[in-house]
């Protein structure tokens, strides 16, 4: 990215989401404080003459960009009214490729950034932005061949390596093996998982790779779902996310269709 084009970008991220009046900023809080970090961390990084050097400029560089990614996501989740803007949109797809653009190049000067390179944090935001580089399906498969070595060694964990996993698989049109991404009936407040291998063997799998059960984790998903639509719920005489019982396993019936 040009440093003219990050500038613009920053001075977007400014003028869109940190108002000037006091009870705008008062509204935003400690977000306000972290987009400013944010910007001054993506200018040192992405504006010098050469890509950082040092292993603690990565560090911090990659927490800024998954603290601004989580930032912007959480604005859509609320239902924001900066989310609903003109403009909003496109602005959060730039920064998102610039974003796995950034990662891409990190990942080909270091490899895997493992928590032994640059801490847990920085390394849970690299996995972060791979997950959410989905116009990068090819580098996001790079990553799950890097992490995979990784995992036997045990210097990364193995449920990072299943959502990645899922994640192309479904990108790329194939069948996902742990039921970690999902849709929602929406009438029903309802997770699904998307098209699934083997769904009877499913919960096998995913306890090899330290997750839960899958009814389990979809009705947290559907709990989640709840919480940040209640009021559309309501309006549907709906007054509780959906529930599988314990011990459900009857995925066939129940996926998203292929």
């Amino acid at each position: 990215m040009k440093c003219s084009d990050l500038l613009s970008q920053i001075r977007h991220i400014k003028t869109e989401f940190l108002e000037t009046t006091l009870g705008k900023i008062q509204m935003i809080g400690q977000s306000k404080m972290k987009i400013l970090l944010i910007g001054g961390l993506l200018l040192m990084g992405s504006c010098a003459s050469k890509r950082p050097t040092s292993l603690n400029e990565v560090r911090h560089e990659l927490v800024a960009m998954k603290d601004l990614d989580q930032y912007l996501n959480q604005l859509v989740v609320d239902r924001d009214e900066k989310a609903r803007e003109s403009g909003f949109s496109a602005r959060k797809e730039r920064i998102t490729k610039a974003n796995s653009k950034r990662i891409e190049e990190i990942f080909e000067d270091i490899g895997y950034p493992t928590s032994a390179l640059v801490g847990d944090e920085a390394s849970d935001a690299f996995w972060l932005l791979t997950q959410h580089s989905d116009h990068k399906p090819q580098f996001q498969e790079k990553v799950i061949q890097a992490l995979k070595p990784l995992v036997i060694a045990g210097e990364a964990r193995s449920d990072s390596l299943a959502y990645l996993t899922d994640r192309v698989r479904i990108n790329t049109d194939r069948l996902q093996v742990y039921g970690t991404q999902v849709e929602f009936e929406l009438a029903l407040g309802k997770a699904k998982p998307k098209p699934l291998e083997n769904p009877e063997s499913v919960d096998q799998r995913r306890a090899e790779v330290g997750l839960g059960p899958l009814w389990l984790y979809l009705n947290e998903m559907s709990e989640f779902q709840f919480k940040n639509n209640e009021s559309y719920y309501a309006d549907l005489g709906v007054h509780g996310p959906w529930q599988y019982p314990e011990g459900f396993v009857d995925w066939g019936s129940n996926m998203v269709p292929r």
